[in-house]
């Protein structure tokens, strides 16, 4: 995963947590060069399998930031691979979406996370 400075994908799939952290990098003031190395590692990391689930868990994070991008993962992910996922799949992901736009729906923050959402579900419709 991300750390200091380099990014390395590894065997293992990175944790939300590590991906949270990432994005913190790249949404961080003060290096460019961190933030330059995280905007790679995580346009990488955003094509890959793992990137489906650690979306939806980063949705309920603390930060505004991870929230949107998160969900700007998804939506990207549902507009080039949706047809790939098999039917149960599809219907597992629009499940958990609607699961957390119900939390979100109360969080005035996070309408850009909310909105961003609906245009996933729409995506795969």
């Amino acid at each position: 995963y991300f750390h200091g400075g380099t990014a390395d994908m590894g065997e293992a799939p990175p944790s939300p947590a590590q991906v949270a952290q990432v994005i913190r990098t790249l949404y961080s003031v003060g290096n460019p060069g961190a933030q330059k190395e995280a905007n790679t590692w995580l346009t990488s990391y955003a094509t890959t399998q793992a990137a489906w689930e650690a979306s939806i868990a980063l949705l309920d994070a603390e930060e505004t930031e991870v929230k949107y991008f998160s969900a700007n993962v998804l939506l990207n992910k549902v507009r080039d691979g949706w047809l790939l996922l098999p039917a149960e799949a599809q219907g597992q992901l629009t499940g958990a979406i609607f699961g957390k736009l119900q939390v979100l729906a109360t969080q005035p923050q996070s309408l850009a996370v909310t909105r961003r959402l609906c245009l996933v579900l729409a995506a795969g419709s």
